[in-house]
């Protein structure tokens, strides 16, 4: 059974009628739809019972008029009334309901867009705080060697005989680099600024979860279940829970700690490592597909040959050992590792291969169909006299003169028994079938086209025709429908 919630929120249909066939499918499951529904259609046979009842008293006598009889109908007056208004609540129901769902499939689609883009916004701040972090380090490192440099040239006096220039111009040297190191820091701020970066990015994390719970909250809904009141409930509480304040306030601060420049190029440095990320999500679906087959049956097409698995370890396996790097012009290597690219490339390989393969099927299936359609969708035969049996097997190029014969016909005619029918090879349709082939289920009382000759053949010539010319009606008088065989693929939207 098709999830149609899952078809409607992720917008898998492609016309109007789709889209309410879906919001149908969906809503008739739902409760107090059923309960309305199932007590509109018992109101609604009571009343045709009613109506068959006084009609049938109405039949017996001819002075009794019918509608004057089904309006002194006491229960034909109640039930009435409350028809029109169980139709007009089943009306509204459904338009509620309706409403509800295109209002559930809005909410989840936005909640998904602004999770991608703060997530995304996080990123480049969190970026940005890993620079300003890395200078901080540097300078705090470089501080405390200074200052290590300094206690050791003050522990040396006592014990070595250094010239006293050098025991005074070095720690003076050393307290000035510390000293200006620090001026520099504070001048730029960087401890504010990473202090600010961090508080937003606390934000954005804080946001980023609560758009998730909203987004559990709205899925996890059952209409079936639930009332309609309660997802009111639900969205006033999301529109009382001030989140849209603090994103304004959280956007308002992050625009003022990137410049322009600044967010170009770390937006740039954001996609390259979104770029490896989306590598490293399309290799991990090919092992999942990997996986699945057996590992001794496994078949990686590389180029125009596939190779078995007997040809891995030559292709995807190379050797490796702890000094690898530093002795391997020795080649003294003897622990194996596995080459990834060389490895992925072939898994892609193989997913190409297999993805042409099911494309040429469901190609030549859809072919299959076409052809059936138009077997079965020919233009209508013209309406003609029965054609005699004993001509269907006669070699003619067109029924004789005169034919359909006009006016009283002599007795037996077209049905002597003694007359033997003509031999000949039978005429060929216009692909190449028989009449009896071209048509689908007529086999023995064919009709027949004056603008098309073709008669009626033996089964096997039939079978030999058809395959034979199959290609050539395809090639000439069928539309390939290139455009249904695509793929979809989903990827990670909220990296």
């Amino acid at each position: 059974m098709a999830d149609y919630n899952k078809n409607f929120l992720n917008n898998k249909y492609y016309t109007k009628d789709d889209k309410e066939k879906l919001i149908n499918n969906i809503i008739k499951d739902f409760q107090d739809y059923q309960n309305t529904l199932n007590e509109l259609k018992s109101v609604r046979r009571e009343l045709e019972a009613i109506k068959k009842s006084v009609k049938y008293e109405a039949d017996k006598d001819t002075n009794n008029n019918y509608d004057d009889m089904l309006l002194k109908n006491e229960h034909y007056k109640t039930l009435k009334p409350k028809l029109k208004e169980l139709e007009k609540l089943w009306k509204k129901i459904r338009l509620n309901y309706k409403i509800a769902l295109i209002q559930r499939k809005n909410i989840y689609n936005n909640v998904c867009k602004n999770i991608c883009e703060y997530k995304k916004a996080k990123n480049i701040i969190v970026l940005k705080a890993q620079y300003i972090g890395a200078i901080i380090n540097r300078i705090q490192i470089s501080i405390i060697f200074v200052s290590s440099t300094i206690t050791l040239f003050e522990s040396l006096q006592g014990n070595f005989v250094i010239d006293a220039v050098y025991l005074t111009l070095i720690p003076i040297v050393l307290s000035s680099y510390i000293a200006i190191v620090l001026a520099i820091s504070r001048f730029y701020k960087f401890d504010t600024k990473k202090e600010n970066i961090t508080k937003v990015e606390e934000k954005y994390s804080y946001i980023i979860n609560r758009l998730r719970y909203k987004r559990r909250k709205v899925l996890n809904f059952d209409f079936a279940c639930e009332k309609l009141e309660l997802w009111s409930d639900l969205i006033e509480n999301f529109n009382k829970d001030g989140l849209e304040e603090m994103i304004t306030k959280t956007i308002e601060e992050s625009d003022s700690l990137l410049t322009l420049k600044e967010h170009t190029y770390y937006h740039k440095v954001y996609n390259k490592i979104k770029t490896k990320n989306s590598i490293h999500q399309f290799n991990s679906n090919l092992l999942e597909d990997w996986q699945k087959e057996s590992v001794g049956n496994i078949r990686i097409n590389n180029g125009p040959n596939v190779l078995s698995s007997e040809d891995l370890p030559e292709n995807i396996y190379s050797k490796k050992c702890i000094c690898y790097k530093i002795c391997r012009i020795f080649n003294c290597c003897k622990t194996t590792f596995i080459d990834y690219d060389t490895f992925f490339n072939l898994l892609e390989r193989n997913y190409q291969h297999n993805l042409q393969v099911e494309r040429r099927v469901q190609s030549h299936e859809e072919d299959e169909e076409d052809y059936q359609d138009y077997l079965e969708h020919d233009r209508p035969e013209k309406e003609t006299h029965p054609m005699p049996r004993s001509w269907q097997y006669r070699s003619y190029n067109g029924p004789p003169t005169g034919w359909p014969p006009t006016g009283p016909q002599p007795r037996g005619l077209f049905s002597d028994p003694g007359r033997a029918p003509p031999r000949g090879p039978p005429p060929r349709g216009s692909f190449g079938r028989t009449f009896t082939g071209r048509y689908k289920g007529r086999k023995e009382n064919a009709a027949f086209d004056p603008d098309s000759p073709r008669t009626s053949d033996s089964d096997n010539d039939k079978t030999e025709d058809s395959s034979g010319n199959n290609q050539l009606m395809l090639t000439t008088h069928i539309k390939r429908r290139s455009s249904s065989i695509g793929t979809d693929y989903e990827s990670d939207q909220e990296y």
